[in-house]
Parts: C-alpha cells; sequence; structure tokens
C-alpha cells in the first residue's frame, strides 16, 4: 500500500525545512518515505510505502499532524491511499 500527497504550500522553502525534520515522526507512524517532487506554483507531491493502513490513517487525521502542517504553511492537501497492481 502506498500513501500518495499533493500539497500546495505558501513557501516552499519553509515547507520543506519542516518536511525535512518530520522524517522520524513519519517513519514512527509506518510512512517509509519514497519520493517527493516539486511541482509548478508550490505544489509538492510525496508518495509513502505504507507498513500499516491504520496507524498512518490516524497519524495523518491527528490533530497534531494538522498543526504541523499549518505551521509548515500547507494551502490545500489532499492524500490517497493506493494499491500497487
Amino acid at each position: 500500500m502506498y500513501l500518495f500527497c499533493r500539497q500546495s504550500v505558501q513557501d516552499y522553502q519553509v515547507w520543506q525545512d519542516f518536511f525535512r525534520v518530520s522524517t522520524v515522526v513519519y517513519e514512527e507512524a509506518g510512512l517509509i518515505l519514497k519520493n517527493v517532487w516539486k511541482g509548478e506554483s508550490n505544489n509538492v507531491f510525496i508518495i509513502f510505502k505504507v507498513e500499516n493502513v491504520k496507524v498512518a490513517k490516524a497519524f495523518i487525521k491527528s490533530p497534531a499532524t494538522e498543526k504541523h502542517r499549518e505551521k509548515a504553511g500547507v494551502l490545500t492537501n489532499e492524500m490517497h491511499f493506493m494499491e500497487e497492481i
């Protein structure tokens, strides 16, 4: 299972700084970073390998994670769990 995220961010550099220091937190939630892409208009695309879907869903819905996204300047956030076929 994978988690595909698209985020529109206010300032890419601010977002990147927050994202880099959060690696351990993502890993503790069973999310293994596979790749990050920066698109046009400060859109960021991220893909994680998911070790435990239940733990990952709880993590991404938690108030602490939402607060972290706000501090990082995330304007919009889409997350999709996907299976490889």
